[in-house]
């Protein structure tokens, strides 16, 4: 799936920081490049960084995972009530309080990646239903307007976002 990087009016500023991490229009490719990359990190990981987190009260490895897993499925939840016509507006969500409840660390890490990459299939399967006109519809979230392409963007930045951080602060 081709879509066209979204301008700067699609989406609030912060976002910018994760919509620059995608290089290619070519989304298919891009999560598919991000799902082997954390999968090959993840499972040739040393069980002992599994729990470790780098500093005091800061996410182990398995938080980050699912918070990338719940990110994707909030931000997936939002497009599918765009373009379905069933809602536009959204509240915010506190991934803290979600990572706190979510029991990451009481999971293994082929249970983690069993519902990571459960829940990229299904993110894949819906954007192959999108239309070019779904990929314009907006939102907003307290206020703040998005195009469904710039939530998929973000998304994808966001999971390399984190890649990234685990690179430079948990190995």
């Amino acid at each position: 799936m081709f879509v066209e990087t979204p301008h700067s009016n699609e989406f609030d500023a912060y976002y910018q920081q994760y919509i620059d991490k995608v290089k290619f229009q070519d989304l298919s490719h891009e999560f598919t490049l991000n799902h082997h990359k954390m999968q090959l990190f993840v499972l040739q990981l040393a069980e002992d960084k599994w729990s470790y987190a780098y500093e005091e009260g800061k996410w182990t490895v398995a938080d980050v995972l699912m918070h990338c897993s719940d990110v994707e499925d909030m931000f997936m939840n939002r497009i599918l009530n765009i373009v379905r016509g069933t809602a536009i507006e959204f509240q915010s969500f506190d991934h803290d309080v979600m990572a706190d409840f979510a029991n990451a660390n009481e999971l293994s890490k082929h249970e983690l990646m069993d519902i990571y990459s459960s829940r990229r299939a299904v993110t894949m399967a819906l954007l192959d239903t999108l239309s070019d006109e779904d990929w314009m519809k907006k939102g907003s979230v307290e206020g703040k307007s998005f195009s469904v392409r710039a939530l998929v963007y973000a998304m994808i930045g966001h999971e390399r976002h984190h890649m990234e951080i685990i690179k430079e602060r948990y190995l």
